[in-house]
């Protein structure tokens, strides 16, 4: 246990290594994160700002939209405070339009990621990285990043369905095909990007989990990714805690713990936008290992093993 949480750490400061070299791949989620709150801003404000004959600030107008979206039903039971879970019901239109947007934010999710792995791929390759030319790389490939979003997006919506509609057995079914989904759809991402040829999304299925099975064998049970020994900084931040903690009651002032949450909250923000990056340029990593059998530096060959769980 300790060696595989050593190696993870190892794993983590290998993909620090490699936004050092290349700072600009950490501008990405960020401007992914401001691109995706424009779409949604964009699909929101149609129904948000929808002619009701009331203005913005009055509840009215809330009201109304509430109830061009929700059935009578719906808008009962949520006005019923002893139900603590009620049933919603989207009436046809609101449903119709939720789909879209659902479809919509699976296309973009998958767009920003491809334009964020072809410039990993290039950073691992040794190549300057670009936000621009990562952009355009996407605009290239929307044909297979439209297909593979509409095929996932269903298989999501029909797992959900089924969860929901057989119950308790349904529902540890579907955990299971979830997991399965999951597994096998691992590297799709990387193989829209390194597979030029490829548009058709079962095919990108079929690739990413041969890329799999041929490297790390069948006795895979699920996808891991990277732990980074994450229990080190969650017991760092604790022990900032109790130093504030020991520092106000020491000196009766409430500075102390102030600025250690301060730091802690910072420090974990910080931590999880560094992991969330770490993570897909280790996986783009693990693609590039096994579909050709080199590991990428600054890699090794026990970093590439950890990322999975087996029997």
């Amino acid at each position: 246990m300790n060696n595989r949480i050593q190696t993870s750490w190892q794993v983590f400061r290998a993909s620090l290594n490699v936004m050092r070299h290349n700072p600009m791949l950490l501008a990405f989620p960020a401007l992914i994160a401001v691109f995706t709150l424009g779409i949604m801003l964009f699909f929101a404000a149609p129904v948000a700002l929808q002619p009701t004959g009331h203005s913005y600030l009055e509840a009215a107008h809330w009201k109304a939209v509430e109830s061009s979206l929700l059935t009578d039903d719906s808008i009962k039971n949520l006005s019923d405070s002893t139900q603590r879970h009620p049933p919603i019901r989207l009436k046809g239109r609101a449903s119709a339009y939720l789909i879209i947007i659902y479809f919509a934010s699976m296309f973009f999710a998958t767009f920003f990621n491809v334009a964020f792995c072809s410039q990993i791929f290039k950073a691992l390759d040794g190549k300057p990285v670009s936000i621009a030319e990562g952009l355009r790389y996407a605009v290239d490939r929307w044909k297979p990043i439209l297909f593979w979003s509409l095929m996932a997006g269903l298989v999501g919506l029909l797992i959900k369905k089924l969860e929901q509609r057989f119950g308790f057995v349904g529902k540890i079914v579907m955990n299971l095909v979830g997991v399965a989904w999951s597994v096998a759809s691992v590297f799709a991402i990387p193989v829209i990007v390194r597979e030029t040829a490829v548009v058709n999304p079962v095919e990108i299925l079929k690739l990413s989990a041969s890329a799999i099975k041929k490297t790390w064998g069948e006795t895979l049970l699920g996808w891991v990714g990277i732990q980074f020994g994450g229990f080190i900084a969650v017991l760092g931040s604790i022990t900032l805690l109790v130093a504030g903690g020991m520092m106000t009651f020491w000196l009766g002032s409430p500075w102390p713990i102030i600025i250690a949450s301060a730091c802690w909250v910072a420090g974990l923000v910080i931590f999880a936008y560094l992991s969330s990056v770490a993570a897909l340029i280790y996986q783009c990593g693990l693609y590039l290992y096994a579909s050709t059998g080199l590991v990428p530096p600054p890699y090794d060959r026990p970093m590439m093993d950890i990322a999975w769980k087996t029997k």
